[in-house]
């Protein structure tokens, strides 16, 4: 994706299928080939209508909310150990071993999740949701505006949904393992890679939310060797400021460039070496 414009570049999801099965003479026995579930979905675009935990992928956006309502600062140092026991659950860590105190930037290189879970539990105390609201002011649990779909909208779990979504009065309740959970991608929280993707562009361009777009215009066909006539071209819309701090992002971008370059980073071994600079973020969910 353009991430000044939201133009996509290029989009794939698989497993794929040929889309001349629709057109002419159409056959059952082929549609009915592509509604089997043995087929994995194949006309489900996965990278628009697919619903996926982000995992650490979604750790930049947890930093970036944390650094614009001050609860947290570039230059705190926040313990990263193996596991933490809160309310009675323990949460481990990637690196059951650790034992340590972290920046932001190391700890979204290194993608310590007991930093995170830290993290979470500040925004666990606060009554009015700021995680989710920084979540759909960053473009997630919403249509992204994409000029092809469906797309699904994902999900940013709140403690009213909670209350809506369950049953048992039990399940109903928003816990400090909910907040803890979302501060790292898991959980209930669902994205689309498209979602990502306007998410990351958002850190690269300073802070503007775009809309993605495929289409660049509609053309009248023309003969051979003549220039084809617009009909109708579409210009990109004005990318949207939500008010990020321009240091916030600063701090962001210096922990996903190290991520893929110090020696701790979790993907140093396959980008460090890259001829063009690569700043990333890895996730599993």
């Amino acid at each position: 994706m353009s991430v000044d414009t939201g133009e996509i570049l290029a989009l794939a999801s698989n497993p794929t299928f040929d889309p001349s099965v629709y057109v002419g003479n159409v056959r059952q026995k082929e549609l009915d080939r592509l509604a089997n579930p043995d087929a994995n979905h194949p006309t489900l675009n996965r990278a628009i209508s697919g619903l996926y935990p982000p995992g650490s992928t979604f750790k930049p956006f947890t930093a970036l909310a944390a650094l614009q309502e001050g609860m947290l600062s570039s230059s705190e140092e926040v313990p990263c150990v193996g596991k933490m026991v809160i309310d009675g659950q323990t949460f481990t860590n990637v690196n059951p071993f650790a034992d340590y105190r972290l920046t932001l930037d190391r700890a979204l290189a290194e993608s310590c999740d007991t930093y995170f879970y830290d993290v979470g539990l500040r925004f666990y105390v606060r009554d009015d949701s700021p995680l989710q609201r920084w979540a759909r002011s960053m473009g997630f649990g919403k249509p992204t505006g994409v000029d092809i779909g469906p797309e699904e909208e994902g999900l940013v779990p709140t403690p009213a949904w909670r209350r809506r979504h369950f049953e048992s009065e039990i399940d109903k309740i928003w816990t400090s393992g909910d907040s803890v959970q979302l501060a790292i991608g898991q959980g209930d929280a669902l994205v689309t890679p498209l979602q990502m993707t306007r998410f990351f562009a958002l850190v690269a361009n300073g802070g503007k939310l775009v809309e993605p777009h495929v289409v660049a215009a509609v053309e009248e066909p023309a003969s051979e060797g003549s220039r084809p006539v617009v009909l109708r071209p579409f210009e990109p819309k004005p990318a949207k400021e939500i008010g990020l701090d321009p240091f916030a992002l600063k701090v962001v971008r210096e922990g996903l460039y190290d991520a893929t370059h110090a020696p701790s980073g979790t993907s140093a071994s396959v980008f460090a070496g890259f001829p063009i600079p690569i700043a990333g973020k890895t996730g599993t969910a």
